[in-house]
């Protein structure tokens, strides 16, 4: 996530590359992808500047 955030990802496409993730890998990838995009909530990766 923090990586995709460098390269300009937008929050849609973030979630989307979490959704893709979760075809092969099932609820825990989308689980743990979606907790990896709360805590960079969290930690303030989407306030604006």
């Amino acid at each position: 996530m923090r990586r995709a955030i460098q390269h300009g990802a937008t929050k849609r496409e973030r979630l989307e590359a979490i959704q893709s993730a979760a075809v092969p890998g099932g609820g825990p990838t989308f689980s743990t992808g979606v907790q990896a995009l709360m805590q960079i909530a969290r930690d303030g990766a989407f306030r604006k500047a």
